[in-house]
């Protein structure tokens, strides 16, 4: 079965299935996620509601074995429609109101020529050869659920792009806290650290992963200098590389850890086998100065 005929059965199979008590539209779309990457997907929507499921067809297809594991996958489907949390409800209510969502906007990074088109539509800034976006965070728990800020919200607030920045930048550390992780010259031996507090024994490690405590788009963190300027202090260093291994996380590492060439080598290798495209961050490394508290572009 193809993936197409796969996606119509979904479809088929989500129409023939739906509660008699239910409204829903089903339809097929193409969605432009990161870094301009398109997806096919099927998206399920109430009538009465602002809120668009999204289903994306890539994963389902390469789980899908046999006409019983289909029934399986379209009853969970289903049933995560019917229990949709409240809340998801109740923040779209209240979405239009910048007073209940300004505590709740977070900053995020992505590259600014692989987003082009997305950006002109997209309240940003641009740092180097990078972009910052603004999230609603919805929830954290189970998972983390937000929406992006686009032109059109931020002028129903009646805000600018600068009010955005002050809000993330108070809230982004609050929300997704910080999360810091020496790497050990051994692969094995990995410690986990607070982002302002290490031992003596970290002095000598030439590592460090940057990120949130969710993983969720935590490369932002490569701008909050203060952070950085801790890592170098403990470090012993004036001056850190910066490796965007994603739009996820960062790792910092001394001068002295390996040259610009083989980092160049090294990042490219991991965007075109270990992550997903639409998780490509740049190409190329970034030096924080400590002394002028300002990151280069190399």
């Amino acid at each position: 079965m193809t993936k197409s005929e796969f996606k119509q059965m979904i479809i088929a199979g989500l129409q023939k299935n739906t509660p008699a008590n239910v409204d829903w539209t089903i339809s097929e779309k193409t969605v432009t996620k990161n870094n301009g990457e398109e997806r096919e997907a099927v998206t399920i929507k109430e009538n009465d509601s602002r809120i668009e499921c999204i289903i994306y067809i890539d994963e389902l297809y390469a789980t899908y074995d046999n006409e019983t594991k289909f029934d399986e996958m379209l009853s969970q489907i289903i049933k995560q429609m019917l229990e949709k949390p409240r809340f998801v409800h109740d923040m779209m209510k209240q979405i239009n109101d910048f007073d209940k969502m300004q505590d709740k906007i977070i900053a995020t990074v992505i590259n600014t020529k692989q987003n082009e088109q997305a950006l002109s539509g997209l309240p940003h800034r641009n740092i180097h050869d990078l972009s910052i976006v603004y999230r609603v965070v919805l929830n954290t728990e189970p998972q983390i659920a937000t929406i992006l800020i686009d032109n059109t919200l931020m002028q129903k607030w009646g805000v600018n792009e600068e009010l955005l920045c002050d809000c993330a930048t108070l809230n982004t550390r609050e929300l997704l806290p910080t999360e810091v992780t020496i790497m050990c010259q051994s692969a094995t031996n990995v410690v986990q650290l607070d982002a302002c507090e290490a031992s003596s024994r970290c002095f000598g490690e030439k590592m460090y992963v940057v990120t949130n405590k969710l993983n969720y788009y935590g490369a932002v963190n490569m701008f909050d200098t203060d952070i950085l300027l801790n890592i170098a202090k403990r470090m012993h260093v004036n001056n850190l590389y910066v490796i965007p291994s994603s739009i996820h996380e960062v790792i910092l590492c001394r001068m002295d850890a390996m040259t610009i060439e083989d980092m160049k080598l090294l990042i490219r290798g991991v965007n075109a086998t270990e992550i997903s495209p639409m998780e490509v961050l740049s190409d190329h490394p970034y030096l924080f100065d400590a002394k002028t508290m300002k990151i280069y572009s190399i």
